[in-house]
């Protein structure tokens, strides 16, 4: 498990988990950590949050709590966060809560208890080869060979009948790469990008390669150049009735160059872009209809009669002004203007439909009553 660039953590042989320090890859260190008495034992899997460390235990010398989880933070003293019988199940912390993932559901330990059950519904994972990682959580899925983002989802729920409410509890998988050879173990570089460890076994035996994916957008600046450009396309959402949409927010967290010097009084800040919603309000436009009355019992027809690339507008209906009514109102330069008064009947109560009813290219007015 890796701590950070120059810390990492490993299971011995002799029971023990240590502390390897690898910032001077010339005198690399390797100390105790943690360290198992007689008739215990390191099992099934450990993983790093932060600074703390969540392994599990196997007690031979306790047959009412054989399994026990800890959790370590720093030089801190473990503090056990479970003990029982409960097995199989790989401990990650995340956001300050402790889950716990097996191939099949997800459990969150709160006080001792396991609680707040996840079913994982089509989607056996390999718990094992769970990691934490810049605060998510990534897993494979068994079937695909493929690694995956889970999100945990809480929902608030508020029931018809009485008003109570109640937590549903879920989980979603965001694909990240899916290998051909089997995934033996992945996990992130210090740029941000995924490294797997591969194998496949072939002609009576098996090989091993590693391979690196980019998975976060990186700023390319060329040899010889000293800017580079990042372009981020936004997708449109149905987040479009008022009320719904609200600006959205980026940052770019930007993380220290490779193959680059920077001067060391030159900081790296993060990036704050705001998307700003895209709401649209609807505003009356009084001086387009300037010309038109106010009707009751009325229809309207838009089409463009003319044939001047924009839309003319047809009304009848009763007003208290004009009376019965039924006007051509066409549109010129955004103003409609009643050039034909006297072109039909008056008529309210009726339907206006436009439609080429003699196919000579030109659409007709149909009136209804």
């Amino acid at each position: 498990m890796v701590l950070n660039n120059n810390i990492l953590y490993a299971r011995t042989n002799n029971n023990n988990i240590n502390e390897i320090d690898i910032s001077n890859t010339d005198a690399i260190t390797e100390t105790p950590y943690i360290s198992a008495q007689n008739g215990i034992s390191f099992e099934y899997h450990m993983s790093i949050s932060g600074n703390t460390l969540i392994y599990q235990i196997y007690d031979n010398n306790d047959s009412s709590m054989r399994r026990k989880v800890f959790k370590k933070t720093g030089n801190a003293d473990p503090e056990r966060i479970y003990g029982g019988d409960w097995c199989c199940y790989a401990h990650v912390m995340l956001d300050e809560k402790i889950y716990a993932i097996s191939d099949y559901d997800i459990y969150e330990l709160i006080d001792g208890e396991y609680v707040n059950r996840i079913e994982i519904y089509n989607n056996r994972l390999n718990a094992r080869k769970t990691i934490v990682y810049n605060n998510e959580i990534y897993s494979i899925k068994s079937e695909s060979n493929t690694i995956v983002k889970l999100d945990m989802v809480e929902e608030e729920y508020t029931m018809p009948v009485d008003g109570s409410t109640y937590i549903n509890y879920n989980a979603t998988f965001e694909p990240l790469i899916t290998e051909d050879k089997q995934i033996q173990y992945f996990n992130f570089d210090s740029i941000g990008n995924l490294v797997t460890q591969n194998s496949e076994y072939s002609n009576g035996g098996t090989s091993y390669e590693l391979s690196e994916y980019q998975i976060i957008p990186q700023v390319t600046i060329l040899a010889g150049q000293t800017s580079g450009s990042l372009t981020l396309n936004g997708i449109e959402d149905e987040l479009n009735s008022p009320g719904e949409e609200e600006d959205e927010t980026i940052i770019l967290n930007l993380q220290e160059p490779s193959r680059a010097v920077l001067p060391s009084d030159d900081l790296i800040d993060d990036i704050t872009l705001t998307l700003l919603n895209n709401q649209i309000d609807l505003v009356e436009d009084v001086a387009a209809f300037a010309n038109v009355p106010e009707l009751s019992s009325s229809s309207v027809a838009w089409g463009d009669f003319d044939r001047d690339g924009d839309q003319d507008m047809a009304i009848m209906g009763r007003g208290l002004q004009d009376g019965v009514i039924t006007r051509l109102y066409e549109n010129e330069e955004g103003i409609f203007v009643n050039n034909n008064p006297d072109a039909f009947d008056p008529r309210y109560e009726g339907d206006l439909i436009w439609v080429d009813y003699n196919k000579d290219g030109y659409i007709d007015l149909i009136v209804s009553r």
